[in-house]
């Protein structure tokens, strides 16, 4: 067994509650489960291999048991995607390769796969390429899929879990455990940056280059000297809204940026440092569908 995997494994309590994190870990680092990652999952969790076989065979198409090329390739074919070119997007894929959809190619370098949902149907057609969606894409595009390959992620445990709380009720009525999760929490907030800024990912924004965004908002903050976190929100429900930015900051009405690029982060991260929030007259969320920068309100005035 790999190292990296036998290092992964000793950051999960050895409990069986972890069975399915663990699988979908070493899966990141390894690109597929084979038999003895299997086996040392179930051993450290303390199951019977058979029932960690079963879980990685059920779990819908996440897990694979079969393993991959360096590069995979994953068509959506789901309702939206049919309909908009995916069956013919596959097709012209495996005369490219020479492959059947699920198989390798011959030198091991690219399996091409279905898959049933991608969940970005707003942005059908939809091709993952190494863990990445990429959406809209084109027949001109589809043939240009070598340059979407990249290397694998690797995985990463930002906490480690190994000292995992376990949370017991004895002795508490469940109004006071409440209140010290609260204060544990509270904790936790006192000491973040001044800014907080969650991109709303999910599968939408990746193919809408929700990455790019995330890295560029992070440099240019650092350049500008700005105490600032950069998250990845996830999913948002708002597909139509292209890339999504919330803005946080204590004492400021929550503000959400729609249909941004990284171009516009100059400009959003001017107009939200100037020491005051640009909507203080607002006491919920404004939702703002494009970004005003203050020469185009001087400009305006």
């Amino acid at each position: 067994m790999d190292e990296g995997v036998r290092s992964l494994l000793e950051r999960f309590p050895s409990e069986r509650t972890w069975l399915l994190p663990a699988l979908q870990a070493v899966q990141e680092i390894e690109g597929w489960l084979s038999p003895e990652a299997l086996t040392a999952v179930a051993d450290h969790v303390h199951v019977p291999p058979s029932e960690a076989s079963a879980i990685a065979t059920d779990f819908d198409d996440g897990l694979r048991l079969i393993k991959p090329g360096s590069h995979l390739i994953r068509i959506c074919t789901g309702r939206s995607c049919r309909l908009t070119g995916a069956t013919d997007h596959l097709r012209v894929l495996e005369d490219h390769l020479g492959i059947a959809c699920g198989r390798t190619t011959s030198d091991g370098r690219i399996t091409l796969e279905e898959a049933d949902c991608l969940s970005a149907c707003s942005l059908a057609p939809v091709l993952e390429v190494d863990g990445a969606c990429h959406g809209c894409v084109t027949s001109a595009a589809i043939e240009r899929f070598p340059m979407w390959f990249r290397t694998r992620r690797a995985w990463h445990v930002d906490v480690d879990v190994s000292d995992f709380p376990k949370v017991h009720a004895e002795g508490q009525t469940a109004r006071e455990r409440l209140a010290d999760l609260r204060a544990q929490a509270a904790a936790r907030m006192s000491g973040r940056p001044a800014f907080r800024f969650l991109v709303q990912g999910g599968t939408c924004g990746e193919a809408l280059g929700a990455g790019e965004l995330v890295r560029a908002l992070r440099l240019m903050a650092a350049m500008r000297g700005l105490a600032a976190e950069v998250l990845d929100g996830g999913c948002h429900g708002m597909c139509s809204a292209g890339l999504v930015v919330e803005v946080q900051r204590a004492g400021w009405p929550p503000l959400t940026f729609t249909h941004l690029t990284k171009d516009d982060v100059p400009d959003l991260l001017a107009e939200v440092a100037g020491g005051e929030s640009p909507l203080m007259r607002f006491a919920g969320v404004a939702f703002l569908r494009h970004l005003a920068t203050r020469s185009s309100r001087a400009s305006a005035g």
